[in-house]
Order: C-alpha cells, then structure tokens, then sequence
C-alpha cells in the first residue's frame, strides 16, 4: 500500500504525525520545507494536514505539480515564461477547484462549476496550441496568455468567503521535482505563495543543509521511522493485514532488527514495507540476516532508480 493513502485506514499510526501537525500549525513562522528522504513519511504529514483541516477555521489544500515536462518541443525563448505562467495559472485554478469538488461537492455545484467549465475552455485551447505546435514557429497569432494570479487570487478569496476561513494553506509535494527540477517552474509557483497564510513544502534535494532556516523557510526532518517503537507500530498493522502474517505477533521481531531495518533503509518506511513483504517466514530463526540481506537489496534498488533519475533541485 503507497504510504500517501494510509491516513483513512487503520494502518495509520496518527500520533507522530499528529505531532509534526501542532508544531506547523502552532508556529508563528509560515513557510516550511519537509526533508527526510525518500519514503520517510513526508507526504503522510502533508495528507494529515489535509484531512485535519476539513470542515474547520484552518484549512490546508494538499497538492502536486507534474515532475514530467509538460512542453514536448523547444518554444521561442521569449515565449517559455508565458507558456509556464499560463499553465501554472491553469493548472493551480485546476488544483483549487478539485479540493472543493472533492471536499466540499455542493458548494463546487452552486458556486465553482461554471468557473471550471469556462477554464476548461481555456485549458482545451492551449492543449490545441500546443498540439499544433504554434508556439514553437511563426503561426502563434495573439495568443492570450493568462497571467499569475489573474484567476487564482480571485478563487483564493472566494474559498476563503464561502469557507468562512480563518486561514487557508498550502502545502505542495515534492516540489522539487516539478516540471523535471525546473528552477522557472519553481519560481513561477512561489509567486503563489503570498495568498496563503502557511505554506508546506516536501524536497527530495540532498544538498539542503540541515540548518535552522533556509531562506525564508524553516526546514522540518521527519524522522519518526527512526523511532523503534513507532515503527514497530506500523509492521504490526502492515502485516497484520497480510494474510500471510494473520496471527503475526511483533515481538517476533526484535528491537535489533528493526533497528537493523531502519538503519539500513535510512528511515525510508516504503523501503521497509516493501522488503518485509519478502521475509519466508516471520519467525525464522535466520530472519535477522534474512531481513538485512532484503533491506540491503531494496536500498540498491532505490539508490540505482535514484542514479539514473534527474537530481532534485531546489531553487527557492
């Protein structure tokens, strides 16, 4: 199971995120960037958030840009800032418009529907240039662009009114990874951030230095996969659901091994999840060097896919 769907279901282990929660949320600062590695339960927080906001005075809109390149040919260079404010300020208005369809679906009929009807016509036109290839030769005729905030401030405040919000956030997973590590995309996103009054950034960029601030940002690590305890916690219900493991018990696995496991997986909970899935028999007599042996071949496999990946920039 991905990590970022477990928060509505019972293998969710709520209270160290929950904490991580308060220490956001009750911060006088406002901008902060989640660090951790892969698969350290960074987009768990960021969906929490979500969740814990529905139907209150503080809300927190969870989102995701494309990490895939969204222009498959090379446009005329004084035209590439248009072409990514105009999709971004598509793309955002989208984002908005799917939390209140998805949260809030009377509301979106009586209030935002027609606005998505409209910005699908605009977005169905851009699609069109784009497949025609205008922007990239001499055919681009007075193409309107949209401009930053021309249409996401205005729904801003009309999510805040119709909300009846106090605050309203925004949190952005692996934000570094959008529009394969774009520095403009990045910078064209930020621009954004001013309508809101938190903002929630993950990075997967192993060059962010573990300081106190980082600019205007204020660097969190989530590092609750080192905790045994909680760990331990989250194998339970995992594998409790496992047929294969029905009747397992815990303590069939000793603090030794999983300190092993954690170690080894660098507080990657996915990377553990997935090795133990590869365990014979939970309770071999061997499993210690059986399961340090698959957590071993797990991290190969997540350092190679991460070699030939392209390295995570952040820019901000």
């Amino acid at each position: 199971m991905v990590l970022n769907t477990i928060i509505n279901t019972d293998l969710f282990v709520r209270e160290p995120v929950d904490k991580i929660n308060k220490e956001i949320l009750n911060s006088d600062h406002k901008r902060f960037i989640l660090t951790g590695g892969r698969g350290s339960g960074k987009s768990t927080v960021l969906d929490s958030l979500e969740n814990r906001g529905l139907g209150t005075e503080e809300q927190t809109i969870k989102t995701q840009f494309d990490s895939v390149g969204f222009i498959g040919c090379i446009p005329q260079e004084n035209l590439l800032t248009d072409l990514y404010r105009h999709n971004y300020e598509l793309s955002f208005s989208f984002k908005l418009l799917f939390y209140i369809k998805n949260n809030y679906p009377l509301l979106y009929e009586k209030e935002f529907k027609e606005i998505y009807n409209k910005l699908k016509e605009i977005d169905l036109a851009f699609i069109n240039a784009i497949n025609n290839g205008i922007f990239a030769s001499s055919k681009l005729n007075n193409f309107s662009f949209l401009k930053t905030m021309s249409i996401v401030s205005s729904l801003v405040v009309k999510i805040r009114n119709l909300l009846e919000l106090d605050k309203l956030n925004i949190s952005i997973d692996r934000f570094d990874w959008t529009n394969n590590s774009s520095k403009l995309s990045q910078e064209i996103l930020a621009d954004y951030f001013s309508l809101f009054d938190k903002v929630i950034l993950t990075s997967d960029d192993d060059s962010i230095c573990d300081i106190v601030k980082y600019k205007d940002y204020i660097l969190k690590r989530i590092n609750y996969g080192r905790d045994i305890e909680v760990v331990k916690m989250i194998l339970q219900k995992y594998l409790g659901h496992n047929k294969k493991y029905k009747n397992f018990d815990i303590n069939n696995i000793s603090d030794k091994v999983v300190e092993r496991m954690v170690n080894a997986s660098s507080n990657n909970i996915s990377c553990m999840l997935k090795a133990i899935d590869y365990l014979e028999k939970i309770n071999d007599q061997d499993i210690e060097k059986q399961t340090e042996n698959i957590i071993n071949g797990e991290v190969r496999r997540v350092r190679e896919l991460k070699e030939i990946s392209i390295k995570k920039k952040l820019y901000l």
